[in-house]
């Protein structure tokens, strides 16, 4: 209708999704606008990049959400620019008019300006950067598998030594899901000595989970 306003929402994160779902309801139209046609659970990246569970486990089709809202349409392209004079969003595959412009864009991971850890670590806030790493865990593994001579140690060593760095809630479950994975190798890779495996937990506080209070701190070390 003519008289609709129409919102530009940019993300179709937790956000971005759940402000289109309720502006549905409303007398206006919706444009969602993201990359990717799929809706990302993010909590559950670690449980990809440790292949305990699929990529489609965890990615939902974003027009699936919105099937029975013919307010609401989907767009899939990257943004790129905004022109506020002319109420403008640029994106990679055309301009997108807005009465409203809303950026649920999301968030990127903070390496605190550590250069050495931003470039020489596995990122995972992506459906990509996950199944990256998972690619990553498997061959390491598989690469120490082809050195098993008793001289190759310092070479297996390259492939077994494994660096989390954040004792956040993600770091904690991640290297949980990592130890289940070792475990579950401990079966299939029958050259490697699993007492040469480690895996080690940064955490820049002074104890994991800064969040929350000493005693659960406490019983997730324990």
């Amino acid at each position: 209708m003519a008289d609709q306003k129409h919102i530009v929402i940019v993300g179709a994160g937790f956000g971005g999704v759940t402000l289109a779902k309720e502006l549905a309801k409303e007398n206006v139209r919706v444009t969602l606008v993201d990359r990717h046609n799929y809706h990302l659970f993010q909590p559950l990246l670690y449980q990809v990049s440790t292949a305990v569970l699929s990529a489609s486990e965890i990615a939902y089709p974003t027009r699936q959400f919105f099937k029975n809202n013919k307010n609401v349409n989907f767009y899939m392209s990257k943004a790129l620019d905004i022109d506020q004079e002319r109420r403008v969003l640029i994106t990679k595959h055309g301009e997108i008019s807005y009465d409203y412009l809303v950026l649920a864009a999301g968030a990127t991971t903070n390496f605190f300006g550590n250069e050495s850890v931003a470039r020489n670590s596995y990122a995972m806030k992506t459906l990509q950067e996950a199944i990256a790493l998972r690619g990553h865990l498997i061959h390491e593994f598989e690469r120490a598998a082809r050195k098993c001579g008793p001289d190759q140690w310092e070479a297996r060593q390259r492939h077994l030594n494994f660096v989390i760095v954040g004792g956040g809630a993600t770091g904690i479950e991640m290297a949980g899901a990592l130890m289940e994975l070792i475990d579950i190798f401990k079966k299939e890779f029958h050259t490697i000595d699993f007492k040469e495996v480690h895996v080690t937990l940064l955490e820049a506080m002074g104890s994991v989970l800064p969040m929350v209070p000493p005693d659960l701190q406490q019983h997730t070390i324990d």
